[in-house]
């Protein structure tokens, strides 16, 4: 939350208030879809009465809408911002097309191509923020720029995150985007997945594993900790599997972008990833 709100009655502290509103945020950013009472009191471990009461009195600040309500119904969470973003969008009818400046078609050409290009920005900065499917599309965009061939998207939960081809080598990748470091639980459900591919008969030499994970996505890169946990760091040892964090990425597409670098050069940073004992950046 960008202020910070009155006092109230009830005395809920600052540091709730932030709690519940970053977890409405969050919530529809990683799940793509809107939350419930009950949705966020379950992620921030506060019981449902009390999550209500906070979520009503951001609404009263006008810092939450609810998108929907009816009695003895769920009661439907929005930040504010974007609950109004979503009113300013009004269907144009067709014939309208008949009434428009010809100036304005080429500004609106001039518009779509820079909001193409900004948004391809803002794409590769998710990488410093970002978790959930937002995190996985953004690192697929980052690869694809890099150059590495058949890089897919695998959006299914019982997938990979995502996988590239590399000379003859498949690289399957587990990612993850979490407000703490590094733990074993994904390097273990990547193993299942290499575990997976060996059984439907890829060479053990031909398939490579690389974690990914976007840690303490919450703080400045610059002050972050170690990306991984003792234990994170030595199952990764054990199974052989390369790691990197976003920030490792968001800064390697950057020397390219910045000519700094050749994409073949970053192909190979990528490859080779990031110290498992430091997380070097």
């Amino acid at each position: 939350m960008r202020k910070r709100l009155k006092k109230n009655s009830k005395k809920f502290t600052n540091e709730d208030l932030d709690l519940i509103y970053n977890a409405v945020e969050e919530y529809i950013q990683e799940n793509q879809k809107l939350c419930s009472v009950k949705d966020i009191s379950e992620i921030v471990n506060i019981s449902t009465t009390k999550t209500r009461d906070i979520l009503n009195y951001l609404v009263e600040f006008d810092k939450l809408s609810i998108a929907y309500k009816k009695p003895s119904e769920t009661t439907i969470y929005i930040p504010k911002y974007m609950y109004d973003e979503i009113l300013q969008l009004q269907h144009k009818p067709k014939w309208l097309s008949k009434y428009s400046f010809e100036s304005k078609s080429q500004k609106l050409k001039d518009i779509e191509k820079l909001r193409k290009e900004i948004n391809e920005f803002e794409i590769i900065e998710r990488l410093l923020y970002g978790s959930g499917e937002p995190l996985e599309e953004s690192v697929t965009f980052c690869l694809k720029q890099l150059g590495f061939e058949n890089v897919t998207h695998h959006k299914n939960k019982g997938e990979h995150d995502i996988s590239f081809i590399y000379e003859d080598k498949t690289y399957l990748l587990e990612l993850e985007g979490t407000k703490r470091q590094g733990t074993k639980k994904k390097i273990l459900q990547l193993r299942g997945w290499i575990d997976t591919a060996i059984d439907n008969d890829f060479d053990l030499d031909k398939i490579k594993g690389i974690y990914v994970i976007n840690p303490y996505k919450n703080i400045d890169p610059s002050k972050r900790e170690d990306p991984l946990t003792k234990h994170a760091k030595r199952y990764l040892k054990q199974y052989g599997y390369k790691f990197f964090t976003t920030v490792f990425l968001f800064n390697t597409i950057k020397e390219v972008l910045e000519s700094k670098i050749k994409k073949e050069e970053a192909i190979l940073k990528i490859l080779k990833g990031e110290d498992i004992n430091y997380g070097k950046r």
